[in-house]
C-alpha cells in the first residue's frame, strides 16, 4: 500500500505541475496577444481559472502526503509525544472528515453539471471533467489522510528527500547571537 500510495500522490502531483505549466503557457500566448494583437486569448481567464482550480485540488493529496501542507502547531509542538500522537490523528481524522464532506458535495456539483451538460460561457467548454477533479482530489486526500495516521509522529514519507520542513526548523532560542 505504501508504494500506492507514493505512487498515486506522485503522478497527480506531476499531472498539476503539467497543468501549471499549461497555465502559464495559456498566460504567455494572452499577453503576446495583448501587444501583437492588440486583445488577449478570449478564452483565456476560463482557462487560466478552470487549469488554477486544478492545481489547487490535485495537488491537495500530495501536499498531505509529504507534509508541506500548512498546520498550526503553536500549542502541540508543547504536547508530550504520546498527547502529540493523539492530536495529530485527531487533526488528521478532522481533516478527512471535512475533505470527505467536500467530496460528496462538489460530487453532486459535478452529477449536476454533467446532467444540465453544462458549458463554460467563453470557450463552450464541458464544465464537469474540470469539476470531476474536486471530488477526485478530496478522495485521494481522504485515503492519503487516513493512510498517514498509522505513520510515526512527525515523520514524512519522503523525508529528507522532498522538502522536509520539520528539519530545517530553526528553534529561535537556540538561534541568537
Amino acid at each position: 500500500m505504501d508504494r500506492i500510495i507514493d505512487w498515486t500522490a506522485r503522478v497527480i502531483a506531476a499531472v498539476a505541475v503539467a497543468t501549471s505549466v499549461f497555465m502559464t503557457g495559456v498566460i504567455l500566448v494572452s499577453v503576446v496577444m495583448r501587444y501583437i494583437v492588440g486583445a488577449p486569448l478570449a478564452f483565456g481567464e476560463e482557462l487560466v481559472g478552470l487549469a488554477f482550480a486544478g492545481i489547487v485540488f490535485l495537488m491537495l493529496p500530495y501536499c498531505e502526503y509529504t507534509g508541506q501542507n500548512i498546520r498550526i502547531t503553536l500549542l502541540v509542538e508543547r504536547y508530550p509525544p504520546a498527547l502529540r500522537r493523539v492530536a495529530d490523528a485527531v487533526a488528521r481524522l478532522l481533516t478527512a472528515f471535512f475533505c470527505l464532506a467536500f467530496a460528496w458535495l462538489s460530487y453532486d456539483f459535478t452529477a449536476t453539471s454533467y446532467q444540465w451538460e453544462v458549458r463554460t460561457l467563453v470557450a463552450n467548454l464541458i464544465a464537469w471533467p474540470w469539476m470531476a477533479i474536486m471530488p477526485v482530489g478530496m478522495v485521494l486526500t481522504v485515503i492519503v489522510t487516513l493512510w498517514l495516521i498509522r505513520r510515526p509522529l512527525n515523520s514524512s514519507p519522503t523525508a529528507g528527500e522532498i522538502g522536509d520542513l520539520d528539519a530545517m526548523k530553526l528553534d529561535p532560542v537556540e538561534s541568537r547571537p
